[in-house]
């Protein structure tokens, strides 16, 4: 009876007393989405915002329990491209001799309602389109109600809105509703319906555009990723002694936490003792090679000392230096 999907949908109180013959169900539309956004501005971001898309399924006529000389209905199936598409509806027909109206209803699949990507919704807006076409004098008046899946009054919806008769689509709402009128976890349906009045022996046309439900997350203050940016060391060689300093920028939180190692052909030749450095401070550091490491580096010509710093907020960075290595 409906499309499938993620929607959101209700049953409107309507006694579907009779149905004329004319009744035809329209396209189901397009397939249902639920998408979720995260939003950021002035170092701010939204928690799981998600709009809920509830593709309408098939549209049905009430005459309100007319039984002779009653509106009928032909549904109108919803174009896949143009300037219709995704519109589905009916026709509303008026008999010869007397006025004609009835109530069109369009009922979304039952969908699970998440909140905002399942934290609680901070602000809730919902908001459909219509377009009115038909002969002069035609009205409608139409509304949207969100319903428990399982049947029940109308938990939440817009009010009785009057359809503009140009034949030209136009946006209602958004409408703001009260988050707590939705539960999160809970399964619903939406219904948007129509009452319609023709002249006698005239029609008109109500075409009605997947209904939106966009629930918005809480905000929290996005923390800046914590930078650390480290001097590169300097570095002195004279004999077998091996001179480092190392410096902590004044910008770290807290001290750094230094470590790192020697290298000669990107293999390493010792490792370096941590040492902790205050913000803006400095340390240096004295190695002395072995004869063996000395040669090593000499064979090479180069020597390099590479460090790794962390700071109280769990920045990281590195930095090295390489120098030339004589004989």
């Amino acid at each position: 009876m409906t499309s499938g999907a993620t929607r959101l949908g209700g049953s409107l109180a309507l006694a579907l007393v009779l149905v004329p013959a004319g009744l035809a169900s329209a396209d189901p539309g397009p397939a249902p989405a639920t998408i979720r956004v995260l939003g950021q501005a002035d170092g701010r971001t939204t928690v799981g915002d998600t709009l809920y898309l509830t593709p309408l399924g098939p549209a049905r006529l009430s005459t309100g329990g007319c039984i002779l000389l009653c509106a009928t209905g032909t549904a109108v199936a919803a174009p896949t491209s143009g300037a219709d598409a995704g519109l589905s509806g009916m026709t509303v027909s008026g008999p010869l001799l007397l006025p004609g109206s009835g109530t069109v209803t369009l009922e979304s699949d039952a969908f699970r309602y998440d909140a905002a990507d399942g934290h609680d919704a901070t602000a809730l807006r919902v908001s459909y389109a219509a377009r009115l076409d038909g002969a002069a004098g035609s009205a409608a008046t139409a509304r949207l109600d969100i319903v428990p899946a399982a049947g029940g009054s109308a938990v939440a919806g817009m009010p009785g809105q009057a359809l503009v008769l140009d034949g030209t689509q136009h946006a209602i709402g958004p409408v703001s509703l009260a988050p707590k009128q939705l539960t999160r976890g809970g399964s619903y349906r939406v219904v948007v319906s129509a009452r319609v009045d023709v002249p006698s022996g005239a029609s008109a046309t109500v075409r009605f555009a997947t209904p939106r439900l966009f629930a918005i997350g809480p905000q929290q203050t996005v923390a800046p990723t914590p930078t650390l940016l480290l001097d590169r060391p300097a570095v002195r060689l004279s004999g077998r002694r091996l001179r480092i300093e190392v410096r902590c920028p004044a910008a770290a939180s807290g001290s750094c936490r230094i470590d790192g190692r020697v290298l000669v052909a990107k293999r390493t030749l010792r490792k370096l003792a941590a040492v902790t450095v205050a913000a803006g401070g400095r340390k240096v550091l004295v190695v002395r090679l072995t004869a063996a490491q000395r040669r090593r580096a000499a064979g090479a010509r180069r020597l390099t000392v590479r460090i790794t710093g962390h700071d109280g907020a769990g920045a990281r960075d590195d930095a090295q230096r390489t120098v030339r290595v004589g004989r």
